[in-house]
């Protein structure tokens, strides 16, 4: 199995210190393991911003965008296993504690109202880890 996701991309927007690349081809999330549950997969153009350091990019360049495999992965822990846990594991501990239908579901969303704060609250840190890079510079 593979390391990394690649992706071929076409270089749309450039501005200091980022690139935005439109991946039109649907056949690139062929090789991620979260394609089935992702939600970008249905999409016909994709759009990533992609930081860099050096090089001369322009608009209409095409370019070989990499990833890590592990970002896939890390993303549907994140967007479905996580808040799964989070709902399911408070209602069924208050539900054998003795509380009524009501108070366990009360706190499960208590429980899902607190996890996608901390999502909003740490986007920029989890944004830090789903990072893309450029690997060729033009493609030929």
């Amino acid at each position: 199995m593979s390391k990394k996701i690649e992706y071929r991309g076409i270089i749309t927007e450039v501005h200091p210190g980022n690139l935005q690349v439109e991946i039109r081809d649907e056949t690139a999330c062929n090789v991620c393991p979260a394609r089935k549950s992702c939600c970008m997969s249905g999409k016909r153009e994709k759009r990533l911003d992609i930081p860099f350091t050096s090089g001369d990019y322009r608009p209409g360049d095409e370019v070989t965008v990499v990833g890590k495999t592990s970002m896939g992965l890390k993303a549907v822990l994140i967007a479905f296993i996580l808040p799964l846990m989070v709902i399911v594991v408070p209602l069924a501990a208050t539900s054998s504690m003795g509380a009524n239908e009501w108070q366990a579901a009360l706190i499960s969303l208590s429980g899902m109202i607190i996890y996608f704060l901390g999502i909003f609250l740490f986007k920029n840190k989890i944004k830090q880890t789903f990072t893309f890079t450029i690997d060729d510079k033009r493609i030929k």
